[in-house]
């Protein structure tokens, strides 16, 4: 019985954490290229209400191709890209409010990024 008593509070967090996302999703899409073409992923929220959300976004430039992941958080409800932003800057604040499970895969997208920048660089040398 506590069981059951327990179950609408625990639905009740699920909705408000999905809020939250979907309130974080609209704020990136609002500044991109094609909002509507927004793909979202690794979504995650440090600490819940009021903490920023962190996350990727994978959208369409203005040829119409997708551009890659690019690491947001969304904090006070402005959205901060890793492209717009120093690198440092940006891991800096993204290492004090989002979550180590995020950072992790963001550590694993610059070190792709490194590798396939470290491939070009190879076959230009090689030519």
């Amino acid at each position: 019985m506590k069981f059951l008593s327990l179950l609408p509070l625990a639905l009740l967090a699920g909705c408000s954490a999905s809020n939250r996302y979907a309130d974080a999703e609209k704020l990136v899409a609002d500044t991109l290229k094609d909002p509507m073409s927004a793909q979202f992923s690794d979504l995650s929220q440090e600490g819940g209400p009021g903490h920023p959300v962190c996350g990727f976004v994978n959208s369409k430039n203005g040829y119409g191709a997708y551009v890659g992941k690019r690491a947001f958080y969304v904090l006070d409800g402005n959205p901060k890209f890793k492209d717009e932003s120093e690198a440092i800057e940006f891991n800096a604040t993204a290492n004090r409010v989002c979550s180590s499970e995020f950072m992790l895969l963001l550590s694993r997208e610059d070190l792709r990024e490194s590798e396939e920048f470290l491939r070009r660089v190879k076959e230009q040398t090689s030519k």
